[in-house]
């Protein structure tokens, strides 16, 4: 019994961190106490997250298309309510019929 236990526990562990991770369109709170809408990604994982290679997103920065991105220093960062709104604005209505 101990083993489905254990299993049950890092099952759900696994979970917690996955919607702590992906938190799409979710503004609540991370495991540090921050806000999830607070996190900033780099471009290295927001390809991650849609599916892009690296330097399509630094495409995106410079020729536009891409969701609202920032500088600090020589890095550049996305906010995840700044990837979420176009993330959200890429959804195509169908035409009925």
């Amino acid at each position: 019994m101990k083993h489905v236990t254990r299993q049950h526990a890092t099952i759900a562990s696994i979970a917690s961190q996955w919607q702590v991770a992906t938190s799409v369109a979710k503004v609540g709170r991370d495991r540090e106490g921050g806000s999830v809408a607070d996190k900033h990604l780099t471009p290295e994982e927001l390809a991650e997250r849609v599916g892009v290679p690296v330097s399509t997103v630094y495409q995106w920065n410079s020729r536009g298309g891409g969701p609202r991105f920032m500088k600090i220093g020589r890095y550049v960062r996305y906010k995840v309510v700044d990837v979420n709104a176009w993330e959200e604005s890429l959804y195509v209505e169908q035409a009925a019929g």
